[in-house]
């Protein structure tokens, strides 16, 4: 068995490893996590029902390590939604958004009223306060209380809740996710998550945190920032149009949650600042 390097997995601890087994590429992904609550994403991804043009990646193994949860799957030749957001063509982005908003169109429709337990949501966002205060002071004296006055402008709406909509979702849904794979006219989804709401809204908020506010290419230059703005443009309208007008502050709650749940991560000046300016374009500092 060859192994090629080790590749970081964005701003998670995580890192992959392809390699070859039985003449075929696999790619491992070790994950410094909770055995149990890697499990459960798993599961989740496994459940996925297999749609014509869009399917999850197949987990083959997995096993508890010493530090955390190793699983293996096939290596998926293609490019991620964040690639076709640089590189792709017309056709490529058609097909990718068409794909994915049918889905949760179809999550949409399916969906049930439930009501909401508020405590989950307050717990969130201490969780993410809790965490943020451990970061280094690179990142500046005012980021931790810009996050911390975020959480308590957040607070305020979710009193403002009643229910949600229930259903099924990715709950990761980046562009960086998404697998395009175009000679099998196909989309390959990886990296499902648990989630403290099972609702279509959140992967709703993803796009619209990768389109919108262009958290895939953050690091890139201005033509590539530009490029994503009139992607956005064109294609965001269509998904936030699944958001109905009931669920306008349940949207809002879930979309700072977003943004905020990235700062514990954090692990560059960049990232940083990107989550400094979102939350100033979202009136949370």
């Amino acid at each position: 068995m060859n192994s090629n390097r080790q590749i970081q997995c964005g701003h998670s601890k995580a890192t992959l490893t392809c390699v070859e087994r039985n003449g075929r590429l696999v790619v491992e992904k070790h994950e410094p996590e909770n055995f149990e609550r890697v499990s459960r994403n798993i599961e989740k991804q496994q459940q996925f029902v297999r749609q014509p043009k869009l399917c999850a990646a197949e987990i083959t193994r997995m096993a508890k390590t010493a530090d955390g949860v190793c699983f293996e799957m096939p290596f998926y030749s293609g490019l991620s939604g964040s690639e076709i957001i640089l590189n792709g063509s017309i056709d490529d982005l058609e097909f990718l958004f068409a794909v994915i908003s049918e889905e949760i169109e179809r999550s949409s429709s399916q969906a049930q009223r439930q009501q909401i337990d508020k405590s989950v949501l307050r717990d969130k966002i201490a969780t993410v306060l809790k965490s943020t205060q451990k970061l280094p002071p690179i990142f500046g004296p005012l980021f931790g209380t810009n996050i911390a006055h975020a959480g308590e402008l957040v607070i305020r709406k979710i009193e403002l809740l009643s229910d949600y909509p229930e259903s099924r979702c990715h709950g990761d849904l980046t562009l960086g996710n998404m697998i395009f794979q175009k000679s099998q006219k196909r989309v390959v989804l990886i990296d499902f998550l648990e989630v403290y709401l099972n609702s279509y809204l959140i992967d709703i908020a993803k796009i619209e945190q990768d389109l919108r506010y262009g958290w895939s290419v953050r690091h890139g230059g201005r033509l590539n920032k530009i490029r994503n703005e009139i992607i956005a443009e064109k294609y965001l309208p269509k998904f936030k149009s699944l958001v109905r007008a009931e669920d306008a502050v349940l949207y809002e709650v879930i979309a700072d949650l977003n943004v905020m749940r990235i700062a514990p991560y954090c692990n560059d000046k960049v990232t940083a600042n990107w989550i400094s300016n979102v939350l100033r374009l979202r009136g949370l500092n």
